[in-house]
Order: structure tokens, then C-alpha cells, then sequence
């Protein structure tokens, strides 16, 4: 037998052995890496009054990296428990209540808001309006002065649900997809 043929059979089995130590170490190095270099940063804590409390839904992201969401109850005390909020936090991490509803415009928006590519949100709220059975609302950004926004978001009902027999459906807690 040759030195060659004679070590052969042990570089085979030993290789597959070898790649499988060096792949699992590293994982293991990169899952410990990883899991280091993680830090998580509070970005506003709910107090139940004016900002706001409960967010439910998810948050939403826009092209600029300002975050938006909603608070299912809190500020407007006119709903049992306040009537919800849309907010924004900044790129910086500053916290914003964009608006709070009083009711008959809406209550507990519990879904993500969806940005348009104009910077208007659009969301449902699952109870408010007439019949007390949710809305859809649009809010569009304040007027832009020498490229400041100034002012307070407007906020229009698109539709409000009727009554639980109308065939249309009612409570919608779901927000809707961008397209």
C-alpha cells in the first residue's frame, strides 16, 4: 500500500467530522455574537392620559423611518376608557399624538394605520360613528410651510358601518394592506 493510499481512509472520515465541528462552532460564535450585539431602546412608555394607552396593533413604518401606531384607548375621555389615538415616534425617538378620537369619529383603533406615499394614514376604528359599529378615517399630515409641518392632522370618516343587519359588516379591527 502506498502512504498515500494508507491515510487516505482517514482524511475522509475525518473531514466530514472536521467541517462539522468547525460549522457548529461557528454557529455557536455567531448565535452568541448575535445575541450580544442585540440592545433593545423603550421608546415611549403609555401613561393612560393624553398619549394614550394600550397599543394593540402593530407598528408601521414609513420611507422617512418615523414609526406610526394607535392606542386602542386613553385621552378623550368621552368613550368608556378614552377613545384611542393614532401616534408617531421620529427618527430621533420623539413621541407625537397625532390625534385623538372623541367617538362619533371613531373609537378603539386597534389595527396598524397604513401610509400612503402622500404621508396620509389610513385606519379603522372598531366601534364610533353612528351606529357605534367602527369606521374607516384617513388622516392627512398638517400643511407644509417652508418645508415645516405646522398645524394639527385632519381627519375625515371615509365610512361609517351600520347597523349589525345591514349585510356589510361591522367592528372591523383589521387595517388594510398597502398596495
Amino acid at each position: 500500500m502506498s502512504k498515500s493510499a494508507k491515510h487516505s481512509p482517514l482524511i475522509l472520515i475525518g473531514t466530514p467530522l472536521r467541517i462539522a465541528t468547525m460549522l457548529a462552532l461557528f454557529f455557536v460564535l455567531t448565535l452568541v455574537t448575535t445575541a450580544a450585539a442585540q440592545t433593545f431602546t423603550v421608546l415611549h412608555e403609555f401613561t393612560g392620559g393624553e398619549d394614550g394607552f394600550l397599543p394593540l396593533s402593530g407598528l408601521t413604518l414609513d420611507r422617512a423611518g418615523k414609526v406610526y401606531g394607535t392606542t386602542a384607548y386613553g385621552a378623550n375621555q368621552s368613550c368608556l376608557g378614552g377613545c384611542g389615538t393614532v401616534f408617531r415616534i421620529s427618527r430621533a425617538g420623539t413621541f407625537s399624538t397625532l390625534y385623538r378620537f372623541h367617538g362619533i369619529d371613531g373609537d378603539a383603533p386597534e389595527a396598524n394605520v397604513t401610509v400612503a406615499s402622500d404621508g396620509t394614514l389610513y385606519g379603522t376604528t372598531e366601534f364610533g360613528g353612528a351606529q357605534g359599529t367602527g369606521n374607516i378615517y384617513r388622516l392627512q399630515p398638517p400643511m407644509r410651510a417652508l418645508g415645516n409641518a405646522t398645524g394639527t392632522w385632519n381627519e375625515t370618516v371615509i365610512h361609517t358601518f351600520g347597523a349589525y343587519n345591514d349585510g356589510e359588516g361591522v367592528l372591523p379591527w383589521w387595517g388594510f394592506l398597502p398596495h
